[in-house]
């Protein structure tokens, strides 16, 4: 005569699956610190895909703080330890000779500062090439 258990009510089951649903929720939130679940959130439209990127621009462009930017490809050569006035001045576009001759100082020395630096004649580059002089150290 052996006692056999009643095979459970899919009520009590439902009930005994809300209670530990709560129960895991209550754990989640005590290991997590984050609040109780939301329900879920329908699915939202996907976002129309950027266009595609443009070339670089020939000059840097002017932000609303009005600082020039520069593009990636200025910025890893700078990165990479190279010449900074030898970078800003091909990104201008100029030749040694011509931004020796805007700075009105030799192309001997131009070279020489792109090599290395001379404040006096790093100043005239940074005019030369309008920007800060900082930029170029």
């Amino acid at each position: 005569m052996g006692t056999e258990k009643e095979a459970p009510s899919s009520e009590a089951e439902s009930a005994r699956d809300a209670k530990m649903a709560e129960i895991l929720d209550k754990m989640r939130v005590l290991l997590t610190g984050e609040g109780p679940q939301a329900a879920p959130r329908a699915a939202e439209p996907p976002k129309p895909s950027p266009p595609p990127p443009e070339a670089a621009p020939l000059r840097p462009t002017i932000a609303e703080d009005n600082q020039e930017r520069f593009p990636h490809i200025v910025v890893d050569r700078l990165m990479a330890g190279l010449s900074p006035i030898q970078i800003y001045r091909e990104y201008r576009g100029m030749t040694r000779e011509a931004l020796a001759q805007k700075a009105g100082i030799s192309v001997e020395a131009l070279a020489a500062l792109e090599a290395g630096f001379d404040m006096i004649l790093l100043r005239k580059i940074a005019d030369a090439l309008e920007i800060d002089v900082r930029t170029l150290i």
